[in-house]
């Protein structure tokens, strides 16, 4: 299944790199959405440490709701 592979291949700080390349940026755009499936699947702990993950290093300013850094869409 698609999010054990997540799980098991993402990197410990639950960020995942851009196009799942570790030589490249960290997606947070990516990893949203996929917090976001892994909530739906029941994945609670590993999803709310991906949110977690998010704000805590990623929020541009916590006045600014939904704003991250490192977003990857092109």
């Amino acid at each position: 299944m698609t999010s054990e592979w997540w799980i098991k291949n993402v990197p410990r700080d639950y960020i995942a790199y851009w196009n799942l390349n570790n030589k490249t940026i960290k997606d947070t755009s990516a990893t949203a959405i996929a917090a976001l499936s892994l909530l739906k699947l029941s994945y609670w702990e590993f999803a709310k440490n991906t949110i977690e993950s998010l704000v805590e290093n990623y929020l541009i300013n916590s006045k600014i709701p939904r704003a991250l850094t490192n977003v990857c869409y092109f």
